[in-house]
């Protein structure tokens, strides 16, 4: 089996009570990613970000995984400090700082969100780390699938922008938030050939 590059991503709702059992789910196919040498492409917010990366945490602690399988873009320095999570990876956190590559990431924006004038800088910030999630740190170097959760697998937030953009390019996208999540499962363990 070959490594692949996975974004995995998704709505801060999953670290919500209601859905502990979700993010329990999420979590678990993000360890077992993360020990088989697959590379994590993330954001570091919180909720389903986070989740996955806790996960290549552990897996990293345990010795079944290496920190060189973590990729995680964030839009600032400190991003999410001010609400008070304490990333274990925060050491790993990359922020896009090349002025040619920050300035395409947000052309891409604009040519993703349905309302890119909209957007405050913060915001444009946080819109222009997802197409990093999922072209890399050059914009060139793509996922070759993406594993997220959103509520009632419905796009919304930063995460539409990600999987819009993954759909545009043909990048599976493998939505744990679906109303069955198991159909999601299934069809994800047919993509790897288990």
């Amino acid at each position: 089996m070959s490594i692949k590059r996975i974004a995995f991503i998704g709505s801060r709702k999953l670290a919500e009570p209601a859905h502990n059992e979700a993010a329990k789910l999420f979590y678990h196919v993000a360890k077992t990613c993360a020990e088989l040498g697959h590379i994590l492409r993330s954001g570091g917010a919180s909720g389903a970000d986070y989740i996955a990366e806790l996960a290549y945490f552990d897996a990293i602690n345990a010795t079944t995984a290496d920190p060189d399988q973590v990729e995680i873009y964030v839009p600032w320095k400190n991003f999410q400090a001010t609400r008070g999570i304490n990333n274990p990876l925060h050491h790993l956190h990359v922020i896009p700082s090349d002025p040619v590559l920050v300035q395409r990431a947000n052309e891409m924006v604009y040519n993703t969100h349905p309302n890119p004038r909209a957007l405050s800088q913060g915001a444009l910030k946080l819109h222009s780390r997802n197409m990093n999630q999922v072209f890399g740190l050059d914009l060139n170097t793509p996922i070759d699938l993406c594993i997220c959760w959103t509520e009632h697998g419905i796009k919304s937030g930063g995460t539409a922008s990600a999987i819009t953009l993954c759909e545009r390019n043909n990048i599976p996208v493998f939505n744990l938030g679906q109303p069955n999540a198991q159909n999601v499962l299934d069809a994800l363990n047919n993509y790897f050939g288990y």
